[in-house]
């Protein structure tokens, strides 16, 4: 009781994996091939949910909000009522909440006696917040000297104009940062300057100078060099598309799309790399931002570890690893070996904690890495593409230094 249907479901995979390695086993290769499908899921899922509360977390800061929302607070009273179903306190944040609502004002009426709607508004409002709630739930207890009481109180929240912009702010600022590392396969688009002549000058011979270099382009089927600079001479537009990258490992790329005179398909450049595709559209296409490691969200004040239950040096540390499995080189598995991993954070640099399982044995060891690095990204990749030759060699080094 108690567990909800997406806990009690990680849970019993979890287990599942953990009982094949307490018992030195690897899964059959149908239930490994449904573990991983899950794990890959699920680790998916957790981790974009981590990282958009961290995107929403730095907005916050960055906007200021939480700055003009003292100054917004500073010196406002919290209200205390008795009532005949016992005590009412409207606190300030609480107050706020409900004047941004615009409830206050609808339930004004002939100032304090259309409070009635209150529980209509109840009712009929699907996303009440929890002050919200509140407030609408107590409201047609307040005598009307009390509600009247409340309406004073609400006028002085009217000067919040630098508090409303700050929120406003951290809605962009937030979508901004969220457009830089969401969508697998968004695209940008945009085209050359080519309204004025002079503009539309230097954006036909820039691509020309592009197309003119020794280094090899890439065009698409059927199209070359000659068919860009054929399409250039009669050009009435040129535009790009940039495509993101969906991980660490690759790069922006992007078209070069150069519409001809009437009648005539377009050209295409195809493959033009971030570099190029700065200098053709004057705009920054940001890299790809990786967060394989909860950014500390779920950190243990202790050790520093993502781990969120067991301790590092804890012999059932690799039951609950923030790096598990399934993420693991196949090789690794096939070969026999079990391997997970967490990190810690020292001196803002990470390092990653290696839990190994050699073939044969029934027992996870804790092997320390050697590197340390500022880049979470580099944590992520290391672990990812261990080799069962790297692993074996880890754990053989381990072995000797215990003796």
């Amino acid at each position: 009781m108690g567990v909800t249907t997406e806990a009690f479901l990680d849970r019993w995979a979890k287990n599942m994996q953990n009982k094949y390695d307490e018992q030195g086993l690897l899964p059959p290769p149908n239930l490994a091939l449904d573990l991983n499908e899950y794990n890959n899921t699920a680790s998916t899922l957790n981790n974009k949910i981590n990282l958009t509360t961290k995107l929403r977390n730095d907005a916050l800061k960055e906007s200021g909000v939480e700055k003009e929302l003292t100054e917004v607070l500073k010196g406002k009273a919290t209200l205390n009522f008795t009532t005949d179903a016992g005590k009412f306190v409207i606190t300030p944040q609480d107050m706020l909440d409900i004047k941004e609502s615009g409830w206050l004002d609808r339930l004004a009426g002939d100032f304090g006696f259309g409070s009635r709607n209150a529980l209509k508004l109840l009712v009929e409002e699907p996303n009440l917040t929890a002050s919200q709630n509140k407030f609408l739930s107590n409201w047609y207890k307040l005598r009307p000297e009390m509600q009247q009481t409340v309406f004073k109180e609400m006028r002085k929240y009217d000067g919040a104009t630098k508090y409303y912009s700050a929120k406003n702010k951290v809605e962009k600022i937030y979508n901004d940062k969220l457009s830089k590392i969401v969508g697998t396969s968004d695209a940008v688009s945009g085209t050359l300057p080519f309204i004025e002549t002079t503009d539309k000058n230097a954006s036909i011979a820039k691509v020309a100078a592009y197309v003119n270099t020794s280094a090899e382009r890439n065009y698409s089927s059927g199209q070359n060099k000659q068919s860009v600079l054929d399409a250039l001479d009669g050009a009435t537009a040129i535009g790009y598309e940039a495509i993101k990258p969906t991980n660490a490992r690759e790069d922006w790329t992007g078209n070069i799309i150069i519409t001809g005179p009437k009648g005539t398909a377009p050209v295409t450049i195809t493959n033009v790399n971030r570099e190029d595709l700065q200098t053709f559209t004057d705009a920054t296409f940001t890299a790809y931002e990786e967060k394989p490691i909860q950014d500390l969200l779920n950190i243990n004040d202790n050790t520093k570890s993502t781990n969120p239950v067991h301790m590092v040096n804890d012999p059932n540390a690799w039951q609950t690893a923030h790096f598990s499995g399934s993420q693991v080189n196949p090789e690794v598995t096939n070969q026999g070996w079990s391997y997970r991993a967490d990190a810690i954070k020292t001196a803002g640099q990470y390092r990653l904690i290696n839990y190994v399982r050699a073939p044969g044995t029934k027992k996870f060891v804790t092997i320390y890495g050697g590197a340390i690095t500022p880049d979470e990204g580099v944590i992520s990749n290391t672990f990812r593409m261990t080799t069962p030759a790297q692993l074996n060699s880890m754990y053989l080094n381990h072995l000797h230094n215990q003796k």
